[in-house]
C-alpha cells in the first residue's frame, strides 16, 4: 500500500495562486483588448467638427443625415477695470493673458450696479473695496488681483508706524511722540513723508506738520537712513517682487530672477535739505544704463540684479547677506500682518479668490544693512518709454505670476476653472 504524502502549506495554496494569476492575466488582455478596439475605431470616424451618422451599411442622403456640433473647450475670460480708464497702463498683462489663450471681455461699468458677469480673472490697479463688484455672488473659480485689508503693507504710515521690524525705519504720526524720540537721539534726522505716494522730504523736527490737509495729504514722520551706500556717487534703492497667492494657507513667492533698481537723479549730499533730487528716488530717477558703474554690465545684457551684484562684489561686499536679508524681512513682514489679511477676508465665500502682486523697496546703508522703504500693490509692470528694454521682465514676471496662481502654463484645456 502505497505511502500517502502529505501536502505542505504552500502545495495547498498553489491551486489559489493559479487562478489568481489566470485572473489578472485575463483582466489586462482585456483591458488591452479594449483600448486597441478605441483606438481604431477613433482613427476611422471624421475627425471634423461635423459628424455625420448612419444607420447599419445602408447609405443616408444629406436630407436624412444627423448633423450634430462639437462646441469648442471654453476659453477663460479676463478683463480690466481701473477708475481712471488709464488702459494703457495694463499693455503687458494684456500680452500675456493674449498668450495664455484667455480671452479678454469689456465689461460696461453703470454707476450703482454691480458687476456679475461670467469671468475668470480680474485684474486691477484700484483698491479693492473700490472694484464694482457683486462681491456676496463671487463664483468658486473667479480670481481677483487684490487682498482685501491690503493697505496694512502698502499704506506708508501703516507699515512704518504699526510694524515693529529691524528692517523698517521708525515712524511717526504723533508730532510730540516723535519730539521726543528726537530729544533721545539728537543725531538722528526724520523724513516727513505723505502717506499715499511722493512728498518726501528732510525736515527738522520742530518744522514738521502731521494734520490733514485733504484727500491724499496726510503726513507722517519717519527716521531718516543716514550713511547709505552708494553707487557712482548716488543713492539707490531696488524693488523685489513679491507674490502672495494665497492668504489661508499663507503662501509667499519671490521673484528672484530680477529686480528694479532706480538712482537719484543727481549725486547725494549728505548737508543739502532742499534739493530732494539728492536723497530722494521720484518721477526724475536715473536708471542702471545711465549709470557708468552699472552701464559696463548692462550693456553687456546681465539683469539689473546681475548688474548690481557684479558692482559690489568687485568693490568688496558680500551680496549673499543682502539677499539672505530681503528673504528674511518679506517673510517677517508679510507674516506679522497674516491676522490682519484673515481678519478681512473672513466676510468673503471663498478665502483663494484673492492673490496680490507686490514690489518691496529696499535701500541699504554701507554695512549692507537692508531696510524697507514701501510695499506697492500692483506694480507698474508696463514697458513704458523708459522701461521698454524691460519687457522680457515684465512679462517673465507675469508668466510666473498666472503659472502660479492657475492660470498659467498648466492650465488644463484652456480652462481653469477646474484647475
Amino acid at each position: 500500500m502505497a505511502k500517502k504524502v502529505k501536502k505542505t502549506r504552500l502545495q495547498k495554496l498553489k491551486p489559489v495562486f493559479q487562478s489568481i494569476f489566470v485572473a489578472v492575466v485575463g483582466i489586462y488582455v482585456a483591458f488591452l483588448i479594449y483600448n486597441v478596439r478605441d483606438k481604431i475605431k477613433f482613427d476611422l470616424e471624421p475627425q471634423s467638427e461635423e459628424l455625420n451618422s448612419s444607420v447599419g451599411d445602408t447609405e443616408v442622403d444629406n436630407e436624412t443625415a444627423i448633423n450634430c456640433t462639437v462646441d469648442k473647450p471654453r476659453r477663460p475670460k479676463y478683463w480690466f477695470y481701473m477708475a481712471r480708464q488709464y488702459m494703457w497702463i495694463f499693455f503687458s498683462v494684456d500680452n500675456v493673458l493674449r498668450r495664455l489663450g484667455l480671452e479678454k471681455i469689456n465689461v460696461e461699468i453703470k454707476h450703482g450696479e454691480p458687476v456679475t458677469l461670467d469671468w475668470d480673472l480680474l485684474w486691477s490697479y484700484d483698491y479693492h473695496n473700490e472694484i464694482p463688484l457683486d462681491w456676496k455672488n463671487i463664483k468658486y473659480h473667479q480670481r481677483i488681483n487684490h487682498i482685501p485689508g491690503n493697505f496694512v503693507l502698502t499704506m506708508k504710515d501703516n507699515l512704518a508706524v504699526n510694524t515693529d521690524s529691524k528692517y523698517i525705519p521708525k515712524g511717526f504720526n504723533d508730532t510730540e511722540k516723535l519730539k521726543e524720540y528726537a530729544a533721545k537721539h539728537p543725531e538722528k534726522r526724520f523724513l516727513q513723508k505723505l502717506w499715499s505716494n511722493r512728498g518726501i522730504s528732510l525736515r527738522k523736527v520742530e518744522e514738521m506738520n502731521f494734520k490733514v490737509f485733504g484727500p491724499g495729504y496726510k503726513y507722517f514722520g519717519q527716521e531718516y537712513i543716514e550713511d547709505p551706500l552708494l553707487i557712482g556717487g548716488r543713492k539707490f534703492d531696488f524693488g523685489v517682487y513679491v507674490l502672495i497667492s494665497s492668504v489661508s494657507p499663507l503662501r509667499i513667492y519671490i521673484y528672484e530672477k530680477n529686480v528694479l533698481i532706480r538712482l537719484c537723479a543727481e549725486d547725494y549730499d549728505r548737508n543739502n535739505y532742499t534739493n530732494v533730487n539728492t536723497y530722494v528716488i521720484s518721477d526724475a530717477c536715473a536708471f542702471p544704463w545711465e549709470i557708468d558703474e552699472l552701464s559696463v554690465y548692462y550693456n553687456q545684457s546681465y539683469s539689473y540684479k546681475e548688474a548690481m551684484n557684479a558692482y559690489l562684489t568687485k568693490n568688496g561686499y558680500d551680496v549673499s547677506r543682502i539677499w539672505t536679508q530681503v528673504d528674511d524681512c518679506i517673510r517677517e513682514i508679510v507674516v506679522s500682518k497674516e491676522d490682519n489679511f484673515k481678519y478681512w477676508l473672513h466676510r468673503y465665500a471663498f478665502k483663494h479668490t484673492f492673490f496680490e502682486l507686490y514690489r518691496f523697496d529696499f535701500i541699504l546703508n554701507n554695512n549692507l544693512d537692508l531696510f524697507l522703504i514701501e510695499v506697492n500693490q500692483s506694480p507698474n509692470v508696463n514697458p513704458s518709454a523708459l522701461l521698454s528694454r524691460d519687457q522680457r521682465l515684465f512679462e517673465n514676471l507675469l508668466y510666473n505670476v498666472f503659472t502660479l496662481i492657475g492660470v498659467g502654463h498648466y492650465m488644463p484645456k484652456e480652462d481653469f476653472r477646474f484647475g
